[in-house]
């Protein structure tokens, strides 16, 4: 096996979006540029015991509902005059 590329520092924030922040494993796996496995096995290595695991970060959760919502919110209507413009380019046989 080669040598880790990552500090510990780097792992443990990572384990810290999962477990704390309640991020998918997937998502943060994808955005950091690491594997899914081995999220696995940090979360092993620096995770806290599974029994304090199994509660949930709800204010935690909401903040990050919170961002969602308010991204979504934002982008809507943008999409809208997107979607109102390619409808008027379509009547008009652009």
């Amino acid at each position: 096996m080669g040598t880790s590329n990552y500090s510990d520092e780097f792992k443990q924030d990572a384990v810290h979006q999962i477990v704390v922040r309640g991020y998918p494993v997937r998502e943060v796996s994808r955005r950091l540029g690491v594997s899914t496995h081995s999220l696995y096995k940090w979360m092993k290595l620096f995770g806290e015991p599974s029994r304090k695991t199994a509660g949930v970060d709800h204010e935690a959760e909401n903040r990050r509902l919170k961002r969602e919502l308010a991204r979504v919110t934002v982008a809507l209507p943008f999409n809208r005059f997107c979607l109102n413009l390619c409808g008027a380019v379509a009547a008009f046989g652009l």
